[in-house]
């Protein structure tokens, strides 16, 4: 794994989504096929989408040398509402966040402590724990105004999910 990539300023974002994600990926979501429950972005939400896949997913790709799956992305409100353990303040809903997991080569832990260390997150979760320790999914999400490194870690309590601060360190603090 290799030290911090230089991250383009958000006025210099060039048009469309980086290598490696999509539109499509952004915002796909089988439920919402299943149920049909129209997953459609507003132009905001499709900038906000821009602006995660450019300052986290991006280099957080070029970084691990290898894919990231995008496990959930944009989420229309009617779509979040259906969602077993989505926040009603979710940031999936303004097209700032993704539940992403390694494609190979690295685990989902090192995506994890990557983010945390050097790339301008707002929120990172470790989604719940793995038998082998490691997240069963990573929550990032970014915001263009004064992103919060915010760090929580998510276990199963019962039926219920329950959140609890981060108190590893270094991390990242803009």
């Amino acid at each position: 794994m290799s030290g911090p990539v230089a991250l383009p300023m958000m006025t210099d974002l060039p048009p469309g989504y980086p290598p490696f994600f999509s539109r499509a990926e952004l915002v796909r979501s089988a439920r919402a096929e299943r149920l049909g429950i129209p997953n459609v972005p507003t132009a905001q939400h499709e900038q906000n989408l821009r602006a995660l896949a450019w300052q986290i997913l991006y280099p957080l790709r070029e970084a691990m040398g290898g894919p990231i799956q995008v496990t959930s992305g944009y989420r229309s409100a009617k779509l979040n509402a259906g969602t077993k353990g989505a926040s009603a303040t979710s940031q999936h809903k303004l097209g700032q966040a993704a539940d992403i997991v390694t494609g190979g080569g690295f685990s989902n832990a090192a995506m994890f402590h990557y983010i945390r260390m050097y790339l301008p997150y707002d929120q990172l979760i470790w989604e719940m724990m793995t038998p082998d320790g490691n997240p069963e999914w990573v929550h990032v999400s970014y915001r263009t105004n004064k992103p919060r490194g915010i760090v929580l870690l998510a276990r199963r309590q019962g039926d219920k999910t329950v959140y609890s601060n981060w108190y590893g360190t270094p991390r990242w603090n803009g």
